[in-house]
């Protein structure tokens, strides 16, 4: 089976699970996230989110984690797994996803993935917009999906809705992430 070159950016409770669950597959994972706390803990093996899976692979498994970009450029696969919590006026704050994507975008190389995954659904216009035109060019191939971990622990496509917006573009990297379940 071929292995992967995964960064994770942001490794809360969405990117920590899908972290680990990339790296128990056999991939070669790098977590990257800004806080600094939060990355002492797991590289002492322990979780800073409550899940027991997260606990207990932790505990066996060491994850390779950083505040560093730099190693992007070495990957195959980027997932950005930031937060995007509703303003007060019930629209998506997408600034921790900017700030992440323009940290990633400085290292971006040709034929890379770069999956953003985000509890916001659409992205909005305006951030897809300034995607797509910063993207233009470049030869790195992003896709907008939710995630999903199931109780198997295995990784899937979140939505019939996201399965149709890719199906029959996947490439063999993709295949080799995501199960069809």
């Amino acid at each position: 089976m071929k292995t992967y070159k995964v960064a994770v950016i942001g490794l809360g409770y969405v990117g920590l699970p899908l972290a680990v669950l990339i790296n128990k597959k056999g991939n070669n994972v790098i977590g990257i996230d800004i806080d600094q706390q939060k990355l002492e803990k797991i590289k002492n093996g322990i979780s800073p989110i409550t899940d027991s899976r997260v606990d207990s692979e932790l505990k066996s498994t060491k994850l390779n984690v950083t505040n560093s970009f730099e190693g992007i450029s070495k990957m195959e696969v980027i997932i950005v797994c930031v937060p995007t919590p509703i303003n007060e006026d019930k629209t998506p704050d997408y600034s921790h996803l900017i700030s992440a994507c323009e940290s990633i975008g400085k290292f971006l190389q040709k034929d890379q993935l770069v999956v953003i995954e985000s509890t916001a659904r659409g992205f909005g216009g305006e951030f897809y917009e300034q995607w797509q035109n910063a993207k233009k060019g470049k030869g790195y191939i992003p896709i907008f999906l939710s995630w999903l971990i199931d109780d198997e622990y295995t990784l899937k496509i979140n939505s019939e809705e996201e399965r149709k917006q890719i199906e029959g573009s996947l490439t063999e990297t993709e295949q080799g992430l995501i199960s069809k379940g």
